[in-house]
């Protein structure tokens, strides 16, 4: 939940008044203080299993996954969020169709989506995501194509951390398992 804290401010002040009267008055205040709360969530199609019972997929077919990541704060900003998919081994993921999209702009493509930080590496995506806004939602898509003839598919989202949560590190998982589809004679 979001994490918050008491700050207080507290001063006296002394006066005399014009006939020579002491007094004091005392002013108080108490402040909450809190961060952003970030959640993350993976969609896949076809949808995802558990890890005890993946969802079968076949070598040859598409999966898309979709990162959805929320600030579910309504007054406070999260900034240089860091964000990494673990993409599976077995999956050809299409680089140049991985798409973008916040509240404030319509669907893009990652290459053009302005102040984003990204890089893409066989098994990894990894995003600096400069400023999620209060109840803002960022959408991200990953195709790929299977390659795997068998064995286990593991997708993982993570936000690693951000600004005012250098600890955080909350994940969403998809799984899935290859198998390659071969027709019998009948």
């Amino acid at each position: 939940g979001n994490v918050s804290e008491n700050a207080y401010n507290e001063d006296y002040i002394y006066y005399e008044n014009a006939t020579g009267d002491k007094n004091y008055m005392r002013a108080s205040s108490q402040v909450t203080i809190g961060r952003p709360e970030l959640s993350i969530e993976l969609m896949a199609d076809p949808e995802s299993g558990t890890n005890d019972a993946p969802k079968t997929v076949f070598t040859d077919s598409k999966i898309k996954y979709t990162i959805r990541i929320d600030n579910n704060n309504a007054n406070l900003s999260a900034t240089n969020v860091i964000v990494d998919n673990y993409l599976p081994a077995g999956l050809d993921i299409d680089v140049d169709d991985i798409t973008y999209r916040s509240n404030s702009n319509v669907n893009t493509m990652l290459s053009e989506a302005i102040d984003v930080n990204y890089t893409i590496s066989s098994d990894n995506l990894h995003l600096v995501i400069p400023k999620v806004s209060p109840h803002e939602c960022i959408i991200i898509g990953i195709s790929g194509t299977v390659t795997a003839k068998s064995g286990d598919l593991q997708d993982t989202a993570t936000i690693s951390s951000y600004v005012e949560n250098p600890d955080c590190n909350i994940s969403a998982t998809a799984y899935h398992r290859a198998f390659e589809y071969k027709e019998h004679p009948v």
